[in-house]
């Protein structure tokens, strides 16, 4: 217990030393432990002072004096520092804030983005290039992850580039494909490795836009579902669903479901 104690308060007393040189000076002549504990305080200052004869052991240093004499003053420059700085890599918990204000994404979503790395800077590219981040958030976090998944891959071996996804994400924005075309542009990307405007051509998935051929389908199935028609008029809005449905199948799901509704709500109108 003795020993314990006598440890303890050498270890103290060495740390109020003022300089690293009287530190390494104390460790290297150490007191003689074999004392009377009454007496151990006294014993240790004099065992430091005689083993260096420059330690002023445990005197108090007045503020002004440079408590570490034995070192040359440290100068930083400051565009030196302002560079590694700006080599720091942005660390998650900021990444992640940043997300939110930045890309208006919840803070699971921001969270589940910024995991790993590779996640975080996959997205930031998607979103870059498509400019949609909700969409591209919700494809990397869904399919894409469910993709990989499958495949026994981490996103760091996704063979699908952000930018082909942004592309993707592109085409439903514009128009080009619904959403539930790009479901199978995907699975075929996932395939194939094909650039989805490959896809789109080779199977001819394009959306169609056209009025006049989006028309005459509206016109074919209002004309043979005579009951939908009356329960819509009655006041059954929710029988519209039924209509878009049916021109949707038609369509093989390749009509404009905005411009679908908007022929059908004018056809149900004046029938």
């Amino acid at each position: 217990e003795f020993r314990h104690e006598f440890k303890r308060v050498v270890a103290a007393e060495i740390a109020r030393l003022n300089g690293i040189t009287e530190q390494i000076n104390a460790f290297a002549h150490p007191p003689d432990p074999v004392v009377h504990p009454v007496d151990m305080g006294d014993v240790l200052r004099k065992s430091l002072d005689e083993a260096r004869g420059r330690d002023a052991a445990f005197a108090r240093v007045p503020a002004s004096l440079d408590l570490e004499p034995d070192l040359p003053p440290l100068k930083l420059d400051p565009a030196w520092i302002a560079e590694l700085t700006e080599a720091v890599p942005e660390l998650p918990g900021a990444r992640m804030e940043r997300f939110v204000r930045q890309y208006g994404l919840s803070i699971d979503d921001a969270l589940l983005l910024t995991s790993t790395r590779a996640t975080a800077e996959y997205f930031e590219r998607c979103a870059e290039v498509s400019g949609n981040p909700r969409s591209s958030a919700n494809w990397i976090m869904g399919d894409l992850a469910f993709a990989l998944k499958n495949m026994g891959k981490e996103i760091e071996d996704c063979p699908i580039s952000p930018d082909s996804l942004a592309a993707l994400i592109s085409k439903i924005d514009s128009g080009e494909i619904s959403g539930k075309i790009a479901k199978t542009v995907f699975e075929e990307m996932t395939r194939t490795l094909e650039e989805p405007a490959a896809i789109i051509q080779r199977l001819g998935l394009a959306q169609v836009s056209d009025e006049a051929s989006i028309g005459a389908v509206v016109d074919r199935i209002v004309a043979a579902n005579p009951k939908q028609v009356a329960e819509y008029r009655s006041g059954k809005t929710r029988v519209l669903g039924y209509f878009v449905g049916q021109v949707m199948k038609e369509t093989k799901g390749q009509a404009n479901p905005q411009m679908v509704n908007e022929l059908l709500q004018k056809k149900l109108a004046d029938a």
